[in-house]
């Protein structure tokens, strides 16, 4: 097994050994000192990141990620035999978006953004709904070509969850409303204005404008 040189690589942390750790003699991207001096910039930058990314390396796609990305990849799963892979085999339920996206970058090399995109994978020994707010860049490689895609992204899971929960207590809320055939509005003490629902509307005599004044709404009870 021959030494790696990981000279250019001054990162700490998990997956830095990890890569330290490897024999890539054998690999798509060799001994790390043939690595082209793009790969290896961007390996450090990308290991000494507090970020989440990923990059994919060449038309392979040799996949590589930080510590920051670990914990996205849940606790079994593609970790760790996902560094170093392709992306066909280690993204394989995902291999034709992730083919789609990569190729663009290397058509047009365009930048790609994504908000809160379903891409769900293999973790934690099931697959998994999960939701990304990432990008995908071009990374020139030493001859002044796109070499890879960097990928930095944010996972949205909890956040994409709880605005779908939010979501479903106010139609279940509606539903509620209209079952009963409810009256309802809100009010500002602040501003002394409130609005409300159509059927409120139409007890009190008052027009469809959005918002009304509480004198509006006063006069609209009878004195007694």
């Amino acid at each position: 097994m021959s030494k790696n040189n990981f000279d250019f690589i001054s990162a700490s942390g998990e997956m830095a050994d990890l890569v330290r750790s490897i024999d890539w003699q054998n690999s798509l991207v060799g001994i790390p000192e043939n690595w082209p001096q793009s790969l290896r910039t961007t390996l450090s930058n990308l290991l000494n990141s507090n970020f989440p990314m990923f990059l994919f390396w060449g038309k392979e796609l040799v996949c590589f990620y930080n510590d920051a990305y670990r914990p996205s990849l849940g606790i079994t799963g593609k970790h760790p035999s996902l560094l170093g892979s392709t992306a066909k085999v280690g993204w394989s339920e995902v291999y034709e978006h992730v083919l789609e996206w990569t190729n663009h970058i290397f058509d047009t090399g365009e930048p790609l953004m994504f908000h809160d995109n379903l891409v769900p994978f293999y973790r934690n020994g099931k697959m998994e709904d999960i939701y990304w707010t990432f990008s995908y860049s071009a990374v020139v490689n030493d001859f002044g070509e796109i070499g890879g895609v960097l990928v930095t992204c944010m996972e949205t899971t909890t956040q994409v969850e709880s605005l779908h929960k939010l979501e479903k207590s106010k139609e279940e809320l509606q539903f509620a409303i209209e079952s009963a055939e409810l009256g309802t509005f809100d009010y500002d003490p602040k501003t002394e204005m409130f609005s409300s629902n159509k059927r409120f509307r139409d007890w009190y005599g008052l027009d469809n404008k959005p918002l009304h004044h509480l004198s509006e709404g006063i006069r609209a009870i009878h004195p007694a």
